[in-house]
């Protein structure tokens, strides 16, 4: 499941920054912080799914990242 979304989760973030450009100026600063946090979201899911880390532990962190990114995506 995780290989398919290292592929997949960058490339809708990198889809979400296009989409956003193609709509309004978007700095590139934006493009960094969705990538980011896909990457947090993805390494915490990760380690709490093989068990790095307390999955309990681990949702927090990931779940996190997920609001930042939603956050960045319509706020931001």
């Amino acid at each position: 499941r995780y290989i398919d979304w290292l592929l997949t989760v960058p490339l809708l973030m990198i889809e979400f920054y296009l989409i956003l450009s193609a709509v309004t100026k978007v700095p590139s600063g934006v493009f960094w912080r969705l990538l980011g946090g896909t990457v947090v979201m993805l390494s915490f899911g990760y380690a709490g799914e093989v068990g790095l880390m307390n999955a309990k532990v681990a949702f927090f962190p990931s779940m996190a990242a997920w609001f930042f990114i939603i956050w960045e995506i319509f706020k931001g």
